[in-house]
């Protein structure tokens, strides 16, 4: 379950480099897991229960900072690439302000 933001990209190509930004509050961001979606359903977990307190979450994420988006190279660009939002808890809300995909072909 969750929230589930789309990007569809059209260039056609393979994923050579690839960086994730995005803009979440939320009332308790230690209950949120962020995860991207590749087209060919991929998913690697961008950020995990570990925010605590924090309302505001404005990071980008690289292959520098998050060794896993490796597992995104070699794939086709083109398609439906997905950011999704889960809360693990009841009771708390938030809202994806914003997400912007960088992909190098």
């Amino acid at each position: 379950s969750g929230v589930v933001s789309d990007i569809q990209i059209n260039d056609s190509g393979t994923v050579k480099d690839i960086q994730v930004t995005v803009n979440i509050t939320h009332d308790f961001l230690g209950d949120i897991e962020v995860s991207l979606i590749s087209p060919s359903g991929r998913v690697t977990l961008l950020q995990g229960r570990t925010l605590g307190r924090q309302t505001a979450l404005n990071r980008s994420y690289s292959l520098q900072t998050t060794p896993t988006l490796s597992r995104m190279l070699g794939q086709s660009a083109q398609g439906r690439w997905q950011l999704r939002v889960v809360d693990a808890i009841a009771n708390d809300t938030g809202i994806i302000n914003g997400w912007k995909l960088s992909i190098g072909i």
